[in-house]
């Protein structure tokens, strides 16, 4: 798919890689031109000053500018910044071509590369400094026009992943905080899938490399290998079969369907069924001089593995009818998957817990810039790295998801008329002292506690300290100095519960480990150790 590059953030496009673009690119430019749109180029370089007049409007991605400073050991006299987008390239452009309402409605679009000088770590495909992309720049005589324009080419881009990458998208709008500088609004499609170019999965069986290459974008949609050859094989046998493989080839790729055949001598027919099968070609044709003789072909459908005989009449027509027929199966699977996913949720503390799920929700949402922020500083996901944490995201960071629970997440700015009973909140210590092993509330009266707040009552602030950690429904007379105890039967514990059971305080030690039968080397962040 691609070659790493001596640049960090770039990488060579490889042609099966580029192929999925060129896939992309036919079938969007023929759209577009459709609805009279034209193709330009504007150059790639700008002036500051042209960029500096649209500051406020680049100033989400300011920072990744990248400037030309040098001509070879000469220093330019003005730095000229590589297009991270192209309003300030073309927009000066457009004001001198519409000098009236004659003039309009004024389609472009263009085809070409921009350059956004990440700081992340880049991720091929997803986060990279050089990427290809088209901007279409449309100006019209009124809004309403303008507005059926965009949702328009919405539609267009829902296509572009539903028929051609097989992916269901959600069409909407971006919130306020989210909506493109100096917009009335900004419209967007999402994927339950952050990879529209072949998600790598797993299965309980095996590695199957990349769940879809889907049918439409791969480079071949049919590779032709031949079987069955052997060191009895006489040569005619041989030339035969290469014969009818080619024949094969011509007649697929006369009707459209791109077909390669793989002679290669010097690989067994099992190693190329594997390896093109890693490459995502849907249909592998296998003939063997036994299908030759019978007028027949074997197809196999690299998304189920089927095996399907079809006469040699048929091979044209059933092939297409397959292809259309795996197309729609990956579909329909991903819609499947994204409406299993997908949950409805009218509370706070519900949302928070089909977000933990990895849901997509469908939540009211007032709209308000303000209500938006402060549900992006509440809400603690399991897969931040602790490096991208901030002072207002403190989780326990080596919770695997599979075994996190309403104990294991802490929201610092989520204000006390908010908060349920499931969030874990110190509302009054610190955020300087807090880290993730704090899960106190120090100040909750004893009347509104609940099983899962971890307090002991009496203890000062001051005082506290791994051996007064008590749990609430536990009578304190049942409690001293030397027990950490929790009221939960032994049987219903877990590895998130908090139990010392019969060790007495002398034999404790800084490396002894509290939940009972938890060895050292399974415990983790959630072990509590004195």
């Amino acid at each position: 798919m691609i070659e790493y590059y001596d640049v960090s953030g770039c990488y060579i496009l490889r042609p099966w890689s580029y192929s999925i673009w060129e896939a992309i690119k036919s079938f969007f430019d023929g759209e577009i031109k459709k609805l009279g749109v034209e193709n330009t180029y504007f150059p790639m370089f700008v002036s500051r000053a042209a960029l500096e007049k649209e500051k406020t409007h680049i100033a989400d991605f300011a920072p990744e500018v990248a400037w030309v400073t040098k001509c070879g050991k000469t220093d330019i006299a003005e730095p000229i910044a590589i297009r991270p987008t192209s309003e300030t390239v073309m927009y000066p452009a457009y004001s001198r071509w519409i000098k009236s309402h004659r003039d309009l409605p004024l389609k472009l679009n263009q085809w070409c590369n921009v350059v956004r000088w990440e700081f992340k770590h880049p991720q091929p495909f997803l986060r990279t400094r050089e990427f290809l992309w088209q901007e279409g720049h449309t100006a019209w005589a009124n809004k309403k026009d303008a507005e059926e324009e965009v949702y328009t080419i919405l539609e267009l881009y829902a296509r572009v992943y539903e028929e051609l990458l097989a992916i269901p998208v959600v069409r909407g709008r971006k919130t306020a905080k989210e909506t493109f500088a100096g917009a009335d609004f900004t419209t967007t499609v999402e994927s339950f899938n952050t990879a529209p170019c072949g998600p790598p999965y797993l299965t309980e069986t095996a590695n199957d490399g990349y769940s879809s290459m889907t049918t439409v974008c791969v480079s071949s949609k049919v590779i032709i290998i031949p079987c069955g050859i052997t060191a009895n094989s006489t040569k005619g046998d041989n030339d035969n079969l290469i014969s009818r493989c080619e024949i094969l080839k011509s007649q697929l790729n006369g009707i459209g369907i791109k077909t390669k055949v793989d002679l290669r001598d010097n690989y067994s027919p099992g190693w190329k069924f594997n390896h093109w099968e890693l490459k995502g070609v849907p249909i592998r044709i296998e003939l063997g001089p036994r299908d030759v003789k019978n007028n027949q072909v074997v197809a196999v459908r690299r998304d189920t593995g089927d095996k399907i005989i079809i006469p040699n009449e048929k091979v044209c027509l059933e092939t297409g009818d397959l292809l259309k027929q795996i197309q729609s199966d990956l579909f329909q699977r991903a819609k499947s998957e994204m409406d299993d996913h997908t949950a409805v949720s009218h509370d706070w503390g519900d949302f928070c817990l089909k977000l933990d799920q990895r849901k997509i929700i469908q939540a009211p949402f007032c709209g308000r810039v303000e209500c938006e922020e402060t549900n992006s500083n509440t809400i603690v996901y399991w897969n931040t790295p602790k490096s991208k944490a901030n002072s207002n995201t403190i989780a326990n960071w080596n919770t695997p998801q599979s075994k996190a629970n309403s104990n294991t997440i802490v929201y610092w700015n989520t204000p006390k008329s908010k908060a349920n009973s499931n969030p874990i909140v110190n509302w009054n210590t610190p955020k300087s002292k807090a880290n993730s092993n704090t899960i106190v509330k120090w100040n909750t009266p004893k009347s509104k506690a609940n099983s899962n707040t971890i307090v002991n009552w009496n203890t000062p602030k001051s005082k506290a300290n791994s051996n007064t950690i008590v749990n609430w429904n536990t009578p304190k007379s049942k409690a001293n100095s030397n027990t950490i105890v929790n009221w939960n039967p032994k049987s219903k514990a877990n590895s998130n519960t908090i139990v010392y059971w019969n060790t007495p305080k002398s034999k404790a030690n800084s490396n002894t480990i509290v939940n009972w039968n938890t060895p050292k080397s399974k415990a983790n962040s959630n072990t509590i150790v004195y």
